[in-house]
């Protein structure tokens, strides 16, 4: 609702948030099943990104991680091996700022960038954040899904050790989780996390 009372038109307000889904095929618009099937399998497999379309269009977005195990997409997961190549490109105006995270901490911070590469640590949840600029500074004009590097299965990363540090943590070597980790923990929590994962 605006501020004059009045509610937005239906085709605005879905033009302004758009989910942008990478397809393994294209749609042809001649079998509706066939294109939903598709366009389904792309949102599971996490094939896809949010941008304010309202701010800047059209979008367009690449990101990808790559080791020497291979090159990995949004809402792919990647066995860690090695250092990891992070590549992002995008059409954001003059003044957006590209911001790579790894989990909820930067490795590249409010950069003014459309194209950029930069290694990083052997393994991570790394998604891209672009911010607008100006009186869009403070929203993000597009946010990625994550790409996984991750210890392989078969040689699980001690999980359960990690975990079980904490009072109420515990479980399998792949697979532990802490049930309630108060507040105060939390920054221990997350130094050993990379003191583990590095």
């Amino acid at each position: 609702v605006d501020a004059h009372g009045g509610v937005p038109d239906y085709v605005d307000v879905f033009r302004s948030l758009v989910t942008y889904a990478r397809l393994e095929t294209s749609l042809d618009g001649r079998d509706a099943v066939r294109d939903a099937s598709t366009l389904v399998s792309a949102l599971k497999a996490g094939h896809h990104h949010a941008a304010l379309a309202g701010a800047a269009s059209p979008v367009a977005f690449e990101f990808t991680a790559s080791n020497a195990g291979g090159t990995a997409r949004e809402g792919d997961e990647l066995t860690a091996n090695g250092p990891v190549t992070l590549h992002v490109r995008s059409n954001a105006p003059q003044g957006f700022l590209t911001t790579i995270w790894s989990g909820d901490t930067p490795v590249l911070h409010d950069a003014d960038v459309r194209e950029t590469t930069l290694t990083v640590g052997g393994s991570g949840v790394f998604w891209v954040e672009i911010r607008g600029a100006g009186a869009w500074r403070d929203t993000p004009w597009l946010t990625s899904n994550a790409i996984y590097v991750r210890a392989p299965v078969a040689n699980p990363n001690g999980a359960d050790d990690l975990c079980a540090c904490f009072d109420t943590g515990g479980g399998r070597k792949g697979a532990a989780g802490i049930n309630l980790l108060p507040q105060a923990q939390l920054a221990a929590f997350i130094d050993a996390f990379r003191a583990a994962y590095r």
